[in-house]
């Protein structure tokens, strides 16, 4: 079979043809040269480097902060009969250096990682042992104190330089300005001829819209029954997924709801229900939709703007994906945008209680002074909120402070199931299993189940186990837990929790240390941003240009394909067309009108002032009927 990335492309995904640019960086980086590349949301970027990954000899090392993408792409990439890998925070220590060694020693193509863990003595003794392609850094603009989502271990990619010198990097961003992107070549320490692919953020099947209109409910309903086919509504808090995704189907529209506190079957159901048709909308929290690759979305719909332009892009980018139209609503109040700019405060509290959360913090996970170096445990913020009677997004915006000050991590949930490794090579397990009758048969059945628990770390399900030994669950975990303590099997229970994991051993609050400078840098990079959102919610005037603009990309008077530019050119005729047949029959109301126009809608506000201007419609109070001219209907 031909090693081409043309051929890979055919083999393993099935596409005869690269997208735009896709094959110019892929030639890029098999050349050994360090790489930006900007491809929008949908551009196709993990097929940027799993195609010269696998053109290559080697191993490539993809870093990633979002651990769920990891574990979707390494499963997808061992689908295919590619070897691949992951080290995430519910791993032990044992399992990820069997995993280290494995990507050491084995044919495995990708080790994907975060960059916490990238400084870690066990993957930085490996690292200089093995034979690596390229360093594949995603969602890069994490690296940039001035990207809308700074990750602090970022800084540290670049020391592995020192370690593989000539190793290629090839970066990976959907969305970054030209400040931004600076900063990545600069921090990645790239030369000065490192090439930069990118792509344009003009998406012109995209129609972006906002409506300024105060009931949203009704916006909502009049744009999902306007536009058909499948539609995510982004809201900013998890409650108001639930009675939102109620509301919807009250109106006979199927819809189901979606956030990160969901447990894992849950969050699996409710999106392949959306991915498969079953149900035509999901309402959810900007959880929803990293790595889902739907074409076919027609509406994304914002019931509030999010707090930079970079996750509004990424968002309403989740629409068209086939370059067929779709729409991006933003629903707009003044109160969301107040809300957005007093937001920017409230993620720098005072030190002092960045302190003390710190403290209940490590009392919370019980870990002593001098412990938890590198260590992680799981948490749950709920639980934490109780005892410690405080509020989830103040608790969450001091751990976000810590985070950024490089004394913790806060790692998402991602459902994991049960794993496990027979320590004890096959001679030795035989002579346990004879000595000891009570762990014979739990052992067995695992053997015979579950192939591989003596090379490397394998799933296994409790479930068969049991009922191959026809016992209950709980006394084959009660088994297994023994076996763990025993030392025969390394047992790894499932775990869907969040992870916090410390960067340091345990402190006395008083002693940990902020860098001010950089705060108040952070917090200027930040209002920027929710300043440039809040003046795209206000704008009157072309929505594509203003996206545009944002990301220092050349643009004409206008887009041609938002409401703005589209709106004016629809014929006045048009309009009162449309409202003359709404009035025919009897008296509307107001509230009856608001559900069917966009009130807030120039074109519409223009053309109805005129109609009662010339008695083609009549208001009394709070109703509305035809008039008594209805000679002239057209506008010449």
């Amino acid at each position: 079979m031909s090693n081409t990335p043309e051929a890979i492309l055919k083999e393993y995904w099935g596409y005869n043809q690269f997208r735009p640019l896709q094959l110019d960086i892929i030639q890029s980086v098999m050349a050994g040269k360090d790489t930006l590349a900007l491809l929008p949301t949908g551009g196709g970027k993990s097929i940027c480097f799993q195609v010269p990954a696998l053109a290559m000899n080697g191993l490539c090392v993809v870093v990633s902060p979002l651990v769920a993408l990891m574990k979707d792409q390494v499963e997808n990439l061992v689908r295919r009969g590619i070897q691949a890998y992951y080290i995430h925070a519910a791993m032990g220590w044992r399992q990820m250096e069997i995993t280290l060694d494995n990507c050491r020693f084995g044919k495995a193509k990708f080790l994907y990682l975060s960059p916490e863990r990238l400084k870690t003595n066990a993957f930085r003794d490996r690292f200089v042992g093995m034979d690596i392609s390229f360093m594949a850094i995603d969602e890069a603009h994490c690296i940039s104190e001035w990207g809308y989502d700074f990750r602090p271990p970022y800084l540290q990619i670049a020391e592995l330089r020192e370690l593989k010198p000539g190793i290629p990097f090839l970066a990976l961003t959907a969305s970054a300005t030209q400040q931004v992107q600076d900063d990545i070549k600069s921090r990645l320490q790239f030369g000065k001829d490192a090439p930069t692919f990118r792509q344009t953020f003009d998406r012109p099947n995209i129609v972006y819209s906002i409506s300024r209109n105060h009931d949203k409910y009704a916006v909502l309903l009049r744009a999902l029954e306007k536009v058909k086919g499948s539609a995510i509504v982004y809201v900013r808090n998890r409650k108001l997924t639930r009675s939102l995704s109620q509301w919807i189907e009250s109106q006979g529209i199927s819809a189901t709801y979606y956030h990160a506190g969901l447990d894992h079957a849950q969050r699996s159901q409710r999106q392949d229900d959306w991915i498969k048709g079953k149900c035509r909308v999901v309402v959810a929290t900007n959880a929803f939709g990293m790595g889902i690759d739907k074409p076919d979305v027609r509406l994304v719909i914002h019931f509030a703007l999010p707090d930079s332009l970079e996750a509004y892009y990424q968002e309403a980018g989740r629409a068209g994906r086939d370059g067929r139209r779709a729409h991006a609503l933003a629903l707009v109040a003044q109160s969301d945008l107040d809300a957005l700019i007093q937001s920017v405060d409230k993620q720098f509290p005072p030190i002092k209680d960045v302190q003390r959360t710190y403290d209940a913090l490590c009392n919370f996970l019980q870990i002593a002074m001098g412990q938890g170096d590198a260590c992680s445990y799981d948490f749950d913020l709920s639980s934490y909120c109780q005892v410690f009677k405080a509020k989830p997004l103040v608790v969450l915006s001091h751990l976000h402070m810590l985070e950024q000050a490089g004394y913790l991590t806060l790692n998402e949930a991602v459902e994991r199931n049960a794993s496990a490794h027979i320590i004890p090579n096959h001679s030795e397990i035989i002579q346990f299993k004879n000595g000891n009758p009570r762990y014979e048969p739990v052992i067995t059945s695992m053997l015979r189940l579950h192939g591989g628990l003596l090379d490397d770390y394998v799933q296994i399900y409790e479930d068969k186990i049991a009922k191959s030994l026809s016992i209950k669950r709980d006394e084959v975990v009660n088994l297994l837990v023994a076996l763990h303590k025993l030392q025969i099997v390394d047992y790894q229970p499932p775990s869907g929790s969040p992870k916090v994991t410390l960067a340091h051993p345990r402190v006395s609050s008083e002693h940990l240390m902020f860098d001010h400078a950089f705060i108040r840098a952070r917090k200027t990079a930040i209002t920027k941003k929710v300043q440039a959102v809040v003046d795209y919610g206000a704008r009157n005037a072309c929505r594509g240009n203003a996206i545009l603009s944002y990301f220092d990309e050349n643009q004409s008077n206008s887009c041609g394909h938002c409401d703005w530019c589209i709106g004016p050119a629809k014929t006045q005729k048009e309009m009162r067309l449309q409202l003359l047949a709404f009035f025919k029959g009897p008296a509307r109301s107001l509230d009856e009108i608001k559900r069917h126009f966009d009130t807030s809608n120039e074109s519409f506000r223009k053309e109805f002032k005129m109609m009662i201007a010339e008695g083609l419609l009549v208001m009394a109070g709070d109703q509305v009927r035809q008039g008594g001219n209805q000679k002239d209907t057209s506008i010449e």
